[in-house]
């Protein structure tokens, strides 16, 4: 069985040679693009072992973790089907423990040989002249069999993906960014390194601060690492003198473990697949559309769903996505050119995203609405409902942004303490922004482009284009930060006192005020002005 499974799994990666020029084309690129990585591992496995252990620890445990979740991760992402279908070798009568077992073997004739048996034997060009060479070899094997097993069930989890478009895009987004994530945290790990052929004296801070973070801030991550299923074998492989003595002993018996759980895991993916099939009953779909499906049947969830698709499908809106990664670049470098402190910098960006994100759309979104407005009328929705289900949206970008800035900026400006302030500016912001173009949008609305139209596409009309309404609203968003702001100065300023966490409670009740306070103005005046609202988005 296992020599007729091994000549069609080479005819099969025989035949897929033979398809399309682009497809080869595309195939030899990204199997150039893996092996280059792989040869680029392995110079630097050859340099890491002239540097001095702790580092090469470090480094070894880190990428020897990532290297562990791109195992599974990868194919996840690429896998469209499997090769050679578990269900397929049904008919033939064999155990699913020898087709699991047959299966990871004949994977190392593949890609398996090229990629992953290198990867797995790394430790040896890093540590030759330290741990002997049979406890690497055999702790490789280990590693080996593990990053084929999860290739194995990552294929799997891909072919499962392919015919769910939704939940496929949901964990590519996922993977990417754990991805990116990966590659920052491997960059610190390098940087104590890296600067040091770095000769470029003005970003003498920003250099200093990176490498401080990189020697001290990650000893603890890489301890955990170490005895997780992620990094233990890659542990195992360390000379035991250079770290917590606890932790190299438990490195190996929970990489143990982790091999036989991941076998365990692939053998019940294989026995699932030789199981009989039973007819199900059919059943009827409800007629219910897109994000209304996920929302509960009460108005303002019908309005969050409905919000929702425009951010998906409406390019108006979602051109708003696509400046934010624009703004913390343009700052720095504004910061950058002027010779100012990019300590200082740092703390710019996140309350101009916020308030972009907070502003841009919700200020005017009446007019966006269109001929749609009428839908809300017969409906004899409240305008208080209109307003939440029009904001939960854009608080939940926002709320994000708040997660993913507010470490970010405490770290680029060298002090945890900050935290406090950059969140209750960020949350004042926000929710003064939310809160002023909710009442703003249903009082004052003006001409907007047209549904399908480009974001920048303005109608033609005659007399007044909503200049006012659109820089009274941005005004009033970013007067509601300014309490926040006027408390943390002292904070910023070197003197004593808890004056960060005043910040956080004045920013937090300014805005949530502002909050209330708009949705309450604005669904009042839609309630009032409805007639008037539905004649304007007809007319404009």
């Amino acid at each position: 069985m296992v020599a007729e499974l091994l000549r069609l799994n080479v005819r099969l990666t025989l035949n897929s040679l033979s398809r399309s020029p682009r497809r080869v084309a595309r195939a030899v690129l990204e199997s150039a693009v893996i092996l280059a990585a792989v040869v680029a591992l392995i110079v630097g496995a050859l340099l890491l072992g002239e540097m001095d252990q702790a580092f090469a620890r470090r480094v070894v445990i880190v990428a020897g973790s990532i290297v562990s979740v791109a195992a599974i991760a990868v194919p996840a992402f690429a896998a469209r089907v499997e090769p050679l279908d578990r269900r397929a070798l049904r008919g033939y009568g064999l155990r699913p423990w020898r087709v699991s077992i047959t299966l990871v073997l004949i994977s190392f004739a593949g890609p398996a040989l090229l990629f992953i048996v290198p990867l797995a034997f790394l430790p040896l060009l890093v540590w030759s002249d330290s741990v002997p060479a049979s406890r690497i070899i055999g702790v490789g094997v280990l590693l080996a069999l593990q990053l084929v097993v999860s290739w194995r069930l990552g294929r799997a989890i891909g072919s499962v993906l392919n015919p769910r478009p939704r939940v496929r895009v949901i964990v590519r987004l996922l993977l990417v960014a754990a991805a990116v994530a990966a590659a920052a945290f491997l960059a610190l790990t390098l940087l104590p390194r890296a600067i040091t052929r770095v000769p470029a004296a003005q970003f003498d801070w920003a250099l200093r601060m990176l490498g401080q973070a990189g020697e001290q801030g990650y000893g603890a991550i890489v301890d955990t690492l170490a005895v997780t299923p992620l990094g233990a074998l890659w542990a195992a492989t360390i000379p035991a003198q250079l770290g917590i003595p606890s932790v190299w002993a438990r490195a190996l018996p929970i990489g143990v473990v982790t091999l036989v759980v991941l076998g365990v895991v692939w053998h019940l993916v294989v026995r699932a697949a030789f199981r009989s099939t039973w007819r199900t009953q059919a059943v009827r779909r409800r007629g219910v559309p897109g994000w209304f499906r996920g929302f509960p049947a009460t108005p303002i969830g019908a309005v969050t769903a409905r919000s929702l698709t425009y951010w998906v499908r409406d390019p108006r809106y979602r051109t708003v996505l696509v400046f934010l990664p624009l703004i913390p670049i343009v700052t720095l470098l504004a910061f950058w050119v002027s010779g100012m402190p990019l300590q200082w910098g740092v703390l710019i960006p996140l309350p101009l995203m916020l308030l972009l994100v907070g502003w841009s759309t919700l200020h005017n979104d009446v007019a966006y609405d269109s001929t749609a407005v009428w839908t809300l009328l017969a409906a004899q929705l409240r305008g208080r409902a209109d307003r939440i289900g029009r904001a939960v949206p854009v608080l939940v970008i926002g709320a994000v942004l708040l997660a993913v800035g507010t470490p970010l900026t405490a770290w680029a400006f060298g002090d945890a303490d900050v935290m406090p302030i950059v969140l209750g500016v960020g949350v004042a912001t926000l929710f003064g922004a939310v809160g002023i173009s909710s009442a703003e949008s249903a009082r004052s609305p003006y001409p907007a482009p047209r549904p399908g139209d480009a974001a920048f596409q303005q109608p033609e009309l005659i007399g007044s284009t909503g200049a006012l309404a659109q820089v009274g609203s941005l005004l009033l968003s970013i007067l509601t930060a300014v309490p926040a702001i006027v408390v943390a100065v002292p904070w910023l300023l070197g003197m004593p006192g808890s004056w960060n966490w005043a910040a956080l409670a004045v920013g937090a009740v300014v805005g949530v005020a502002v909050l209330a306070l708009g949705i309450r103005v604005g669904g009042r005046a839609f309630d009032q002005a409805g007639p008037e609202l539905l004649a304007f988005t007809m007319r404009n």
